[in-house]
């Protein structure tokens, strides 16, 4: 059974002008709310000696009171939730506070969660999904598994670090983030989320092939020459002195989509097999949803949010991948500031370029900033489009809208 330590503390305030010094009381804790039948509370004072009184007859297997220092235990029997109000008195004399105990049955098993199976996802993809965990009273571990390669885990709503495993508290959301597979051709990883002895099983899979618009050709077919170094290399990229073996599909060069069914998974292959062959401008890394939170409650606060081709994703385009640009989009709710003073407009877009709008090779970096004054909830969502095209063949174009959210706690 557990064991309870109580401390009732006074503190003597010189008020000055020849009036009484004035007593501060103090109980740590304030409360005890997961008491069961058997469990042991120890009282004590600090400084003064208090009496502890009116124990109720039935919470307890001793009601009489407590002066000074001692213990009771918790009756057998009691309802769910049943309480107990203790008054403390400093000579015979009720003080400011007082002492609640709560009969409660710890309850570690979570209602059953639901994260839904997630299909049709780019390759590399950052997969979010969030849940409400609830039906359970006190914090309870959790981990996140997954099969195959890549990131997973999982985040405490309002907290930014990704684990594998961890505390979830009562009613509250996490975040599950996974990478999907790193290839199309619907590959699926599975991942598995257990909390506190609840388990839920989904998937995680890629879409089958790129979209026709996406599709760049190579344009070389029987019984034209081809070329390993001339050809194939400048068109899928790759080493200064190639190898054959190099463009095996799946293989980092050469993508599992549906023009390169023909081109065989492993060895052997012929330089015949690269004929009528084809890469793609798509998301290998797909851009990620963000959301950040800061506390207002010791000063005003600024929240920013960045998406940057060299860490937060990758677009596949096999050799003319190094001559791409970019331009942004974004928009701003009013969606969750209805009952706050913040405006949408409060959130502010800037790219490395300084110009958002406008396609550059050199615009790689996006990012939004809000700032929010002392004591204010309020919370900023909405979402940021990249786009991204070739600067030779302009109209291959792609885009990917993400959502983002900033938001101020602490009032």
């Amino acid at each position: 059974m557990a064991t309870y330590n109580v401390v009732a503390k006074v503190e003597t305030v010189p008020v000055g002008d020849g009036l009484p010094d004035r007593k501060n009381y103090t109980i740590s804790p304030q409360a005890i709310s997961f008491l069961q039948a058997g469990d042991r509370v120890n009282f004590s004072s600090d400084g003064t000696t208090f009496k502890f009184r009116y124990f109720d007859n039935g919470f307890w297997t001793n009601t009489s009171d407590i002066v000074g220092s001692g213990y009771k235990i918790v009756a057998s029997g009691l309802a769910q939730d049943a309480t107990d109000n203790i008054l403390i008195y400093d000579n015979n004399t009720i003080t400011d506070i007082d002492f609640n105990v709560t009969h409660k049955t710890v309850d570690t098993t979570p209602n059953q969660f639901n994260f839904p199976d997630r299909t049709n996802i780019d390759p590399k993809a950052q997969v979010v999904s969030f849940a409400q965990i609830t039906g359970f009273n006190t914090a309870v571990q959790a981990t996140v598994s997954a099969t195959g390669s890549g990131y997973f885990g999982f985040r405490n709503a309002g907290s930014g670090q990704l684990k594998t495993s961890g505390w979830v508290s009562p009613n509250e959301t996490i975040v599950v983030v996974v990478e999907a597979p790193h290839d199309y051709e619907a590959l699926t990883r599975t991942v598995t989320v257990t909390i506190g002895g609840v388990t839920d099983t989904f998937k995680v899979v890629t879409r089958q092939w790129p979209l026709p618009e996406q599709v760049y050709h190579m344009g070389i077919s029987a019984p034209q020459d081809l070329y390993l170094r001339q050809h194939i290399a400048t068109f899928f990229g790759g080493e200064y002195e190639p190898l054959l073996s190099d463009y095996l599909r799946g293989g980092g060069l050469v993508p599992s989509i549906q023009e390169n069914e023909h081109v065989p998974r492993s060895l052997p292959i012929h330089i015949t097999d690269l004929y009528d062959t084809a890469s793609a401008l798509y998301f290998l890394f797909k851009p990620p949803d963000k959301g950040e939170g800061a506390n207002t409650l010791d000063g005003g606060k600024t929240l920013s949010l960045a998406w940057d081709i060299l860490t937060d994703y990758t677009v596949g385009y096999g050799e003319l991948s190094r001559y791409l640009e970019y331009r942004y989009t974004f928009t701003s709710s009013n969606e969750e500031l209805q009952h706050t003073t913040g405006s949408p407009s409060d959130v502010t877009i800037h790219s490395s370029r300084g110009a958002p709008g406008t396609w550059h090779q050199d615009n790689g970096k996006v990012w939004l900033t809000v700032t929010a004054p002392q004591n204010v909830e309020r919370w900023y969502k909405g979402t940021i489009t990249i786009y991204c095209r070739n600067a030779i063949d302009t109209s291959l174009v792609i885009s990917r809208t993400v959502d983002w959210s900033m938001f101020f706690y602490g009032p």
